[in-house]
């Protein structure tokens, strides 16, 4: 990917040329085009040259950021060294669409009109703005007979281009608030070697993104400070060493704890964590309980015409589930995660109500739903139901709950629980476009209690079809285009990448604990689908998937 973004940016160099500035009027700057993949040719910027207007060098600078080496040397150099001082570049990156407009107030400040997409605060989190029209203000100063800026914003501006190849994104993970699973919290670092693995140490000890906070346990170690400079560890793997306020109430298997979120999160071989002034006290990644997710995955069934089975070829029949199926009429079927029982979940009926299976007791849960249920591992059930205000509906051991939540207007088609249940994936569609909004799960017990909103991703693609999540990153989405149905693993970065359909298309996915997804043709053959590869299994007349 970073690849063709490279040679994309190659061509629009040669094709655009320099940033010039018209004689009147407001300056607008070309879309410079003049860097290439890291991995390649480092980026290039332009220093200040001799003479420049007021309206060059804040153009400059605004173009030096994307230029990172030597902590943005290029970049200060349109800075007096008070300004310098202050200037942060991480502390809120500005994605831009279009190119940034100079026009200048009077003679020695200047305005850029620039549309914004997101921006990254200091903790690397991002928030998606909605396009607009935004203004940085810019005051300069003579130095030595040549402008300087003297105030700027802080951060740096750069294009969803150049934000793609100088940012890495990087999931930091949270123990559940059991501690029996880690919990994904997505962070966008500059990508650089020498800085990344301080970056994510750093964003484990300051603690989760806000949405998350009453979702997931923080650090071990949240209040301690990073002392000096993560080393390698003999025989692979990371040493680091934190200051704290009780280092002699530290233990050791809390030191592991925090040394296997940093393992989990920079993909570290072993990580060995000391404290300042406890020197008995060392925690080992290796020493620590590591949560694990491979228990929450279930083998796919099939239902056909009053049985379920196993979505093998020649799969085992599982005894007396069709039957409860065929006499609820059921459209769908979710299984409990991490159950050794394939007869405990919740059916759907489409257009009408949800019951809750448990071996032979059945007994209706909810009326009227909208979507097909979702089941956690606490044997939540989630639906959305009919009503103008879409609510989010849960039952639990008898105990409903619905609650309100921020959809922009759109219609819901799927919801579906993270598999170790801290998070609610709400996919919704509007003008052709499909949007996954994260929800971060508030528990009493294992009841649900309340609902906070998280990121927004932006699904390719036309309607959506189904969903389902493939890992604790990453979703199959299934989306209607025209005539025809597309598949793509999307990852809550927004990255995504597409699976080949057969030719009849596809209606439904389930997740294959082996690797890759089941996949239900619409003329009810079942597939095997990964990336590059689509084989039939020879199942067929398949009405629906079980997951």
């Amino acid at each position: 990917m970073k690849r063709a973004l490279a040679l994309l940016a190659l061509v629009s160099l040669l094709l655009v040329g320099c940033v010039r500035i018209p004689s009147s009027g407001p300056v607008t700057a070309a879309e410079t085009g003049d860097m290439q993949d890291r991995a390649g040719v480092e980026f290039i910027a332009e220093p200040p040259g001799t003479g420049a207007s007021p309206e060059a060098i804040i153009l400059g600078f605004l173009y030096a950021g994307v230029s990172p080496e030597n902590d943005y040397e290029v970049a200060r150099e349109y800075l007096t060294d008070s300004a310098s001082t202050l200037w942060d570049p991480v502390a809120n990156v500005r994605v831009r669409s279009g190119a940034p407009q100079v026009s200048m107030t009077d003679e020695n400040s200047g305005e850029v009109a620039v549309t914004l997409t997101s921006r990254v605060d200091t903790s690397g989190i991002m928030h998606r703005v909605e396009e607009s029209t935004q203004t940085l203000s810019f005051s300069l100063t003579q130095v030595e007979g040549e402008w300087r800026l003297d105030e700027v914003p802080e951060g740096i501006l750069v294009s969803s281009l150049h934000f793609e190849e100088l940012f890495e994104a990087v999931s930091v993970r949270w123990f559940t608030t059991d501690g029996d699973y880690f919990v994904p919290d997505l962070r966008w670092f500059p990508d650089d070697p020498q800085t990344l693995t301080r970056d994510i140490v750093d964003a484990l000890l300051e603690g989760p993104a806000s949405w998350l906070q009453s979702s997931v346990l923080p650090s071990a170690a949240a209040g301690a400070e990073l002392v000096g400079d993560i080393a390698d560890r003999p025989g692979g793997g990371l040493s680091l060493t934190l200051s704290s306020a009780r280092p002699g109430s530290v233990t050791t298997q809390e030191l592991s704890r925090f040394a296997l979120q940093v393992q989990r999160s920079t993909g570290a071989g072993t990580v060995e964590v000391h404290v300042s002034g406890a020197d008995d006290a060392i925690g080992l990644s290796s020493e620590a309980e590591a949560p694990s997710i491979d228990s929450l995955w279930s083998n796919p069934l099939v239902y056909r015409d009053g049985e379920v089975r196993v979505a093998q070829t020649d799969g085992a029949l599982i005894t007396g589930l069709g039957e409860q199926l065929q006499e609820l009429s059921a459209t769908s079927f979710a299984l409990v995660p991490g159950t050794d029982s394939p007869r405990v979940g919740a059916a759907y009926a489409r257009g009408g109500g949800i019951h809750w299976l448990d071996g032979n007791a059945v007994r209706q849960i909810g009326e009227d739903a909208a979507t097909d249920p979702s089941v956690d591992r606490f044997r939540t059930v989630w639906w959305v139901d009919n009503s103008d205000e879409q609510l989010v509906h849960t039952w639990v051991d008898g105990e409903h709950n619905a609650f309100s939540v921020e959809l922009g207007g759109e219609s819901v088609f799927s919801v579906e629980i993270s598999p170790e249940g801290s998070r609610l994936a709400v996919i919704t569609g509007g003008q052709g476009n499909a949007t996954v909004r994260l929800f971060a799960v508030v528990r009493s017990g294992a009841a649900p209690e309340d609902l906070r909103l998280g990121p927004e991703i932006s699904a390719p693609g036309g309607i959506p079809v189904d969903v389902t999540w493939t890992s604790q990153d990453a979703l199959a989405v299934v989306s209607a285009e025209e005539e025809e149905t597309a598949v793509r693993l999307l990852s809550l970065d927004g990255t995504f990448e597409s699976l080949n359909p057969p030719s009849g298309g596809i209606v439904e996915v389930a997740l294959d604990p082996g690797g890759g997804i089941r996949a239900l043709e619409e003329g009810g053959t079942v597939f095997e689908m990964a990336p590059g590869r689509t084989t039939s299994l020879q199942i067929t007349d398949i009405e629906f998937l079980i997951s």
